[in-house]
Order: C-alpha cells, then sequence, then structure tokens
C-alpha cells in the first residue's frame, strides 16, 4: 500500500510566452520547481505524469489529445495540494485574460485542471495554494483566483533571484506538507492504473468511445465529474488495502465489456473527422487529424459498414478535405492523390439530388487539384481545378439559400488559380 506521502498537483500553461525563448525559460522554471519541491519531500502530480500514462494508450503526442483535458481533471484528485501557477498566458485560459472576463473561453488543459482543483478545495477535499509566477496581481485577477479556490495565501514567485527562490520553495513545500490532513482519500491512487481505469470507465459510460480508438475521441467537458462518484466507492471498498488493486480489477472487468462493442457507423466516423479538422490550430491538431484519418481510411474499407448512403458520402468528403489539408500543410502530394481518390468514391456514392454532398466534393476537388498545380506545376492539375470550380458555379443558382456561399468559395477557388 502506499505510503501517507505528501503530494501536490502542479497546474500551469505549458506554451507561455510570446517568444521560443520564453517558452523555453518558462519550462526550465517550472521543472527547477518541481525539482525543488521534491528535494523537501513533495510528490509533485504534473503533465509529465499525464503524459507517462497517456502514452500507453495512444501513439500520439498526449499534448493532441483531447482526451488530455478530461484526464487532467481527474488527476486533480491524485493530491492533498492544488498549484497553479498563475501568469497572464495562465488566466487567459480560465476565461479571464486581460484582466476581465471573457465571453468565449479556449478549452483546454488549464481550464479542466483549474475547474477540477476548484471543485476540490471548494469541497475541503484539498489546499489550494497558488503561485504568482508573473503580472501584478490586479492584472492576473489573482483575489478573484484565490477566492475561487478558497485560497488563505498566494506564494509571490515573481523574478529570478536564487536565493528568495529557496526560501519561497521551503514556504510552499510546508504548506503542502500541513495540507497531509486535508480528507483527500483519492490521494492514494498511483496516475496509472488511475488513468487506466479512467479510460475503460469511459468506453463503458459513452458507447461511442468503445467504438472507437482515443486518439480520435473529443473531449467531454462533464466526463471528470461523473467519474468522481465512479471512483470514490472504489476508494471507500479498498479501506485499509492498496486502492490500486480494486481499481486494476474493476479496470479489467469493464475492458472486457468494451470489447464487445460493435463497430461504429459511418455517421460517427465522419463526426470524428469533422471535429479533428475545426479543432486544428497553428501548429496544432495535426497528429489527432492523421489520426481520425487513418480511422476513417479503415473503417471504410470494411464491408459491414454500416450508414445511410448520405453519411457515407459525408465520410468521404471529410476524409478528402483532412487529406487536402495535410497536403497543404505538408507538402505531400501522396496526401492530395489521396484527396483525390476519396472525392472520386464520395461522387460515385453520392445520390443526384444530394446537392449539397456533391457540390462540397466538388470544392475539395478544386482545392486538391489547385493545390497540386501550385506545388508542382501540374498543367493537368490547373485544368481539374478549374472545370471542378466551375461545376460549382453553374449548379449554386439552383440551390436557393446556399447559392451565396457555394457561389463565392468557388469563385474565390477560381481566383486564388489566376
Amino acid at each position: 500500500m502506499a505510503g501517507p506521502e505528501v503530494r501536490a498537483f502542479l497546474s500551469y500553461r505549458h506554451v507561455d510566452g510570446s517568444t521560443a525563448e520564453e517558452v523555453d525559460a518558462h519550462r526550465t522554471w517550472v521543472e527547477a520547481l518541481v525539482g525543488g519541491l521534491r528535494a523537501r519531500g513533495v510528490r509533485v502530480i504534473w503533465d509529465d505524469d499525464i503524459r507517462k500514462a497517456l502514452v500507453q494508450h495512444s501513439s500520439i503526442d498526449p499534448r493532441e489529445l483531447p482526451l488530455c483535458a478530461e484526464v487532467s481533471r481527474a488527476f486533480t484528485l491524485l493530491a492533498k495540494a492544488f498549484v497553479p501557477v498563475v501568469t497572464p498566458a495562465y488566466v487567459d485560459r480560465l476565461g479571464l485574460g486581460d484582466g476581465e472576463e471573457q465571453r468565449a473561453i479556449q478549452y483546454g488543459v488549464v481550464f479542466e485542471e483549474f475547474q477540477g482543483g476548484a471543485w476540490l478545495a471548494q469541497a475541503g477535499l484539498i489546499a489550494a495554494l497558488p503561485i504568482l509566477r508573473k503580472g501584478e496581481q490586479k492584472e492576473v485577477q489573482l483575489g478573484l483566483i484565490g477566492g475561487t479556490l478558497c485560497a488563505k495565501t498566494a506564494y509571490d514567485f515573481r523574478g529570478d533571484d536564487a536565493e528568495l527562490f529557496e526560501h519561497r520553495l521551503d514556504a510552499l513545500a510546508e504548506a503542502i506538507r500541513q495540507a497531509q490532513d486535508y480528507p483527500n482519500y483519492f490521494a492514494l491512487f498511483e496516475p496509472e492504473p488511475f488513468c487506466n481505469f479512467y479510460i475503460a470507465w469511459s468506453r463503458n459510460r459513452f458507447p461511442e468511445r468503445a467504438r472507437a480508438p482515443i486518439s480520435v475521441w473529443w473531449f467531454n467537458t462533464g466526463a471528470a465529474s461523473e467519474f468522481v462518484p465512479e471512483v470514490a466507492k472504489l476508494a471507500l471498498d479498498s479501506e485499509g488495502l492498496d486502492p490500486n488493486e480494486p481499481i486494476n480489477r474493476e479496470t479489467s472487468r469493464l475492458n472486457k465489456l468494451a470489447a464487445v462493442a460493435a463497430e461504429p457507423s459511418a455517421y460517427e466516423v465522419a463526426q470524428y473527422v469533422a471535429i479533428a479538422l475545426k479543432a486544428l490550430r497553428p501548429g496544432v491538431g495535426w497528429e489527432y487529424l492523421e489520426a481520425a484519418v487513418m480511422f476513417a481510411e479503415k473503417t471504410l474499407g470494411r464491408d459491414d459498414l454500416q450508414g445511410e448512403i448520405i453519411d457515407r458520402v459525408q465520410l468521404h468528403n471529410n476524409v478528402a478535405a483532412a487529406h487536402v489539408r495535410i497536403g497543404e500543410e505538408t507538402g505531400s502530394g501522396a496526401f492530395l492523390d489521396r484527396a483525390v481518390k476519396q472525392i472520386r468514391l464520395g461522387l460515385a456514392l453520392a445520390p443526384a439530388e444530394a446537392w449539397g454532398e456533391r457540390i462540397r466534393l466538388f470544392l475539395h476537388l478544386g482545392l486538391a487539384h489547385g493545390t497540386q498545380y501550385k506545388l508542382f506545376g501540374d498543367p493537368a492539375a490547373l485544368a481539374e481545378a478549374k472545370a471542378a470550380y466551375q461545376i460549382v458555379a453553374d449548379i449554386s443558382p439552383n440551390l436557393g439559400s446556399d447559392e451565396k456561399i457555394w457561389s463565392d468559395r468557388a469563385s474565390l477557388g477560381l481566383s486564388d488559380l489566376q
């Protein structure tokens, strides 16, 4: 059974800074913080633990997994203290950027971790010990953050004075040790079996997840909250025992149940690809998109694929769109060729009256061939692109309310090729 070690969950903005040098410096500082706390006897639960737990389930970078945000929130349960490293970039992810509440929040790991830590602190299960690393207190709304976390104080780690850093570490480590008395029985679970249990539970709680690899799961913002009562039952039932043993047994049982799940439908897989396309950000999301495309192509290769014809057409369409985006990003002709193949298959399958999907297919065909022309100067690709865009321009006026959007896209495509 795990001993009564003192644990702290460290939450921080991974990309914090406007330049690569600033980002590297912030990461180095966080690593020094972790090292200093460990030297003082604190078990730090942080993103390295989350990464090590998730790499057993997916070959792509855990930071590319939408599931990472859910698991991060669940992992706040594993400590007696919640330690957020507050910076302007951190509070921006909480919807408090520029010193005021924002109307839209860019969902992600920081948001979920903070929500998990705040819930546990408000429930009196853990201590909240925020660190101020950058910015003025008013700028980062430290009073609001502290109030949300029920925190009695914040630890000022601004500046880079080495001697002050050591003194502040002493004070923080002592506060974490005092948090050992908080009644969080979840803090006896180990990260990897805990993560395994979360994934097995997710597959059974959300059947669509049992039909797809975790590499293509989208996040569920309420899943981690639903998970708490389930894992609490195991914690209570294992009193006096190693709590990881019942977790492992339950994980094995749930995995056997999920193993008999039905295959995904064309509609479900099409949605996975559509979501992955929407989730693309500069420099982020490409591994996730490629995982979704690989899963989709494997699904399309099945003879028993379930779904309406229009759903299968949409799946071909979405896969083609993904190949075009990857081809544009990588300059790979192979991805563009795969896009054209998917478009041809979709057009052969599409009912004559399915004008919306047919127009999308022709638009993607124009984009695929247009990209081939721009990358490789192939005059045949240029002719194919123009022909595809012209078909869209000719058909669009017959579609009523959709006329303008499709016509505009075709016009943009044609002008881009001039």
